[in-house]
C-alpha cells in the first residue's frame, strides 16, 4: 500500500498509477491469492512454490491485461499468506486509501 502512496505521488501521470491500473492490480492480486490460497492445502506442491505461483499468475495476467501496477504483485503474496478474509479485504481497502 506504501509503495502504491509512493508511486502515485511521485509519477501522477504515468500509466501504472491511473485507476485503471491500481484498482485492477489490487482485484487480479485479491483474486489470484484466493485462488492459490484455496488449491494449497490439496495442491501437494511446496508453499514456497504456491507463493511464488501466485506472485507471477498476478503479475502475468496484470501485463496481458495492461493492468501493470507493480506494487499490487504483493497483494497476491500477503493474501495468500494470510489467507482470504474480511479482515484482509478490509485491510486492503484501507491501506489503499
Amino acid at each position: 500500500m506504501t509503495a502504491t502512496a509512493f508511486t502515485i505521488f511521485v509519477m501522477p501521470h504515468n500509466i501504472t498509477t491511473s485507476k485503471r491500473n491500481v484498482l485492477g492490480g489490487y482485484i487480479i492480486g485479491m483474486v489470484f491469492g484466493l485462488l492459490f490460497f484455496i488449491i494449497h492445502p490439496s495442491s501437494g506442491v511446496g508453499q514456497d512454490a504456491i507463493y511464488a505461483l501466485a506472485v507471477a499468475c498476478s503479475m502475468f495476467t496484470m501485463t496481458i491485461m495492461y493492468l501493470e501496477h507493480p506494487p499490487t504483485a504483493g497483494t497476491a503474496l500477503g493474501v495468500v499468506v494470510a489467507g482470504f478474509s474480511i479482515r484482509v479485504i478490509i485491510s486492503i481497502i484501507v491501506g489503499r486509501y
